[in-house]
């Protein structure tokens, strides 16, 4: 259960300008994608996020406060 009051929303990132440079372009790209695919906002319904100690906070692996 989600603690609450406690959600965070992490900001997605903006679309990439247009006057980017092509080879920039291409690093920043993968950059995006291995991040979304890390917080889960793509591939949904896979085991690919990474897990927060929030997270284990909520399923009742840690206590709120075990981690410094």
């Amino acid at each position: 259960m989600p603690s609450i009051g406690r959600v965070i929303k992490v900001p997605s990132l903006e679309d990439l300008p247009q006057t980017v440079d092509p080879s920039l372009r291409t690093f920043l790209e993968a950059l995006i994608y291995a991040i979304d695919i890390r917080e889960g906002r793509i591939a949904t319904g896979t085991n690919t996020r990474f897990v927060t100690i929030q997270d284990l906070v909520d399923a009742g692996v840690i206590a709120d406060g075990d981690i410094t």
